[in-house]
């Protein structure tokens, strides 16, 4: 059988259309022939996707077989992203006589775990190859943690002749080549959005005299191309009880003084797995505090924007997991320590550096 290379492989699995298929036989276009797309991949988050080092097989040194069996040469593969494994599978006709396999009768007997059948985006009937045709299947596993659990992982399919009759059983074999990596094994989330609040606890300097601390909005957007490492966009929103120094400052139409500042930070998140439901995250971000001030009856607003910075240490719960349809993710509650810096700056004349600390309570979704 012609080498499938890995790397190739996995690119082409984001490519949404065919190539061509000439003599260099483009995977994109086999997985095209298959009947699954790039989109295929897209719907299960198919961004970040790798081998699994501790499934690497001899002779290929990645996790991926090469054989043949039942008049058919293949390339079984193990890849996952942050929530999902698959299992991709090239299939080569090269004898004159039609063969089918039925996608949704792929075996997995995990040593130690069960016999599973794999998740399916779709139902798919029978695909038939013609002598030198090719196909590839995308099939998504049902639970990552098998993959984490079991030493041996045996993969076989039926393949039936055109001419009728009982089908041939072939099979590929994977074992394990050295210990489960706990973080790689779980099902974790590649990007995050979380909403919440909580209590303003204190502060310093000079956002101490214009006014005792309230409450905080809290918008976040996490991205984790890697399980430990990712990126977050921030956006927290201080709230002022309206201080001696807030009175100082001038402002058209009647009502109590209204002083607010948003900090808006993009930083680094590292990420801490203490089991499949636990996780902790430490958030360090800068970016800009705008500080806006009015009055509860004007229209009129005074802005100033200096540079600020934000800190957190959450501890989330994922309370509810759902691997199927539209809704699939992990939801989540969170609770952690809050911590916001204005660098400097001044409202008319009035300073406006210091730290605030808080509390926060989030709930968060995650895919």
């Amino acid at each position: 059988m012609r080498r499938l290379p890995f790397a190739l492989l996995l690119a082409s699995l984001m490519i949404p259309a065919p190539a061509r298929a000439d003599g260099g036989e483009a995977i994109a276009a086999l997985i095209m022939a298959g009947g699954f797309t790039g989109a295929a991949m897209g719907a299960y988050g198919g961004v970040n996707l790798r081998g699994l080092e501790d499934w690497s097989q001899p002779g290929t040194e990645e996790s991926r077989i090469l054989g043949s069996a039942c008049g058919l040469s293949y390339e079984a593969a193990l890849i996952q992203n942050n929530a999902y494994a698959f299992l991709i599978l090239a299939l080569k006709n090269h004898d004159s006589a039609e063969r089918a396999v039925d996608p949704e009768r792929v075996r997995l007997a995990f040593d130690p775990g069960p016999q599973r059948l794999p998740s399916q985006l779709w139902r798919t009937e029978r695909l038939w190859l013609k002598k030198d045709m090719q196909r590839v299947l995308i099939l998504p596993l049902p639970s990552k943690e098998d993959l984490v659990k079991g030493n041996a992982l045996a993969v076989s399919w039926d393949v039936h002749p055109q001419a009728g009759g009982s089908p041939c059983v072939a099979e590929a074999k994977f074992k394990r080549s050295s210990p489960a990596d706990a973080v790689e094994g779980n099902s974790v989330t590649s990007a995050v959005i979380g909403i919440g609040g909580g209590l303003l606890l204190s502060r310093t300097g000079d956002l101490k005299e214009l006014g005792p601390p309230t409450g905080n909005f809290v918008f976040e957007f996490y991205g984790y191309p890697n399980p430990r490492h990712g990126m977050f966009l921030g956006i927290y929103v201080e709230g002022f009880d309206g201080g001696d120094r807030t009175k100082l400052l001038p402002a058209t139409g009647g009502g109590d003084p209204v002083l607010a500042l948003t900090h808006f930070t993009l930083g680094y998140s590292r990420r801490h797995h203490f089991s499949s439901r636990f996780n902790a995250t430490l958030d360090l971000g800068l970016g800009m505090g705008l500080f806006t001030y009015d009055k509860a009856t004007s229209n009129e607003r005074q802005e100033e924007i200096t540079f600020s910075s934000t800190q957190t240490l959450n501890l989330n719960y994922t309370f509810a997991r759902s691997r199927e349809g539209f809704w699939r993710g992990d939801y989540m509650l969170g609770v952690g320590l809050y911590h916001g810096w204005v660098f400097g700056g001044e409202l008319k004349g009035i300073p406006l550096g210091g730290q605030t600390w808080g509390a926060l309570f989030m709930l968060r979704f995650g895919g």
